[in-house]
């Protein structure tokens, strides 16, 4: 924990960087058409609710002719903007994400998916957090 020198608790700002802080390499597939959790992250530790993260995940279709679709949830709610992509080979999509309901630890983040027809997959992997701890400390 630390501390500033009147004694309040001064919790971590984090800002947005290719540092690897949490990671789920579960790869998932499906064809719902409809927005579906295929892979979670909860922050588990205490952080500035002004912190900004970089959301990092892979995405593809499973025919070229059809568009995967794919968005960052906090707490089963979109933020951001959705990502997709046409391609039969995975694309990194990345966002960096300042939660407007100010983050805590527990919040969970996901990452939902859908195709654009039911008669192909949609396909994720590599789901990470990316940032990096400032020096500079935010007060409480």
């Amino acid at each position: 924990m630390a501390y500033s020198t009147k004694g309040s608790y001064i919790r971590p700002y984090y800002y947005p960087s290719d540092t690897i802080i949490a990671a789920s390499t579960t790869a998932t597939n499906h064809n719902s058409t409809s927005n579906t959790k295929v892979n979670e992250l909860e922050l588990g530790s205490d952080i500035n609710a002004d912190s900004q993260f970089r959301f990092v995940f892979d995405l593809k279709t499973g025919n070229a002719g059809v568009t995967a679709y794919a968005s960052i949830f906090i707490n089963g709610s979109p933020v951001g903007s959705t990502q997709s992509t046409a391609s039969e080979a995975y694309v990194e999509k990345s966002q960096d994400i300042t939660y407007s309901g100010g983050w805590k630890r527990g919040d969970k983040v996901q990452v939902y998916s859908r195709t654009g027809n039911v008669a192909q997959d949609v396909y994720t992997r590599n789901f990470y957090l990316k940032a990096t701890e400032s020096n500079w400390e935010k007060l409480l």
